[in-house]
């Protein structure tokens, strides 16, 4: 049977001089949304990791402390694939019981809602962002409904091929008709859809709901 050694000593707590800096790992305790945030509205989070000094061996403000701040920008979702920004700011860090310190904080990191990818800015700008796809998706599929005028001995695996964007229902129709035009009008279907979601609908708002992880890069101005 191992026996447990002595708990770690905690480490002891540090007066605060002047503006704190680093790198802070925080959960958001407010939903934030670019098509639904005001500028100017709070922004509240707490600490999941403590704030060490520099050297390491001091601890500057514990889990739990307190966070706030405000939006600076909410730009909503707009035609034309442009994806709603966000950003956000943290002006002060108070440990319970304790007094509160003026920082200077930006986003510099964040868990993506669902399957969004999220970017963000040097400036703490946030956006979602399709990456690769928005290009590589109508390039592929274009490719495919090309291959759709290929020999008539290849026209039911061409078709099958084409209608690859359409789904499972479409590839099934494609493959059972003698009829090339069907193919073809499932490949051109598929296309104009993927060029439509990635280059003409609205985009994608920049979301945070509560309880995300983030990171918060505190600066001196």
């Amino acid at each position: 049977m191992e026996i447990p050694g002595p708990a770690p000593t905690p480490l002891p707590q540090a007066e605060v001089q002047g503006i704190p800096t680093g790198v802070v790992e925080a959960r958001l305790t407010v939903d934030l949304d670019s098509a639904k945030g005001k500028q100017g509205a709070p922004v509240t989070a707490v600490l999941t990791r403590p704030l060490l000094s520099p050297d390491g061996k001091q601890v500057l403000f514990p889990e739990g402390t307190k966070m706030e701040g405000l939006i600076t920008l909410a730009q909503p979702a707009r035609w034309f694939a442009r994806n709603g920004r966000l950003r956000f700011t943290f002006r002060s860090i108070e440990p319970e019981g304790g007094t509160a310190s003026k920082v200077h904080g930006q986003l510099a990191g964040a868990e993506a809602s669902g399957n969004a990818t999220m970017k963000i800015s040097e400036e703490g700008t946030a956006a979602t962002s399709q990456g690769p796809a928005k290009y590589l998706a109508p390039m592929a599929l274009g490719v495919l409904t090309a291959a759709s005028y290929g020999d008539d001995a290849a026209h039911a695996g061409n078709s099958a091929v084409t209608s690859n964007g359409f789904g499972f229902a479409a590839r099934v129709v494609a493959m059972a008709s003698a009829n090339a035009a069907v193919g073809r009008g499932f490949a051109y279907f598929a296309l104009s859809k993927s060029i439509y979601y990635r280059w003409v609908a609205r985009g994608h708002e920049a979301q945070f709901p509560k309880d995300t992880q983030i990171e918060v890069l505190l600066n001196e101005r």
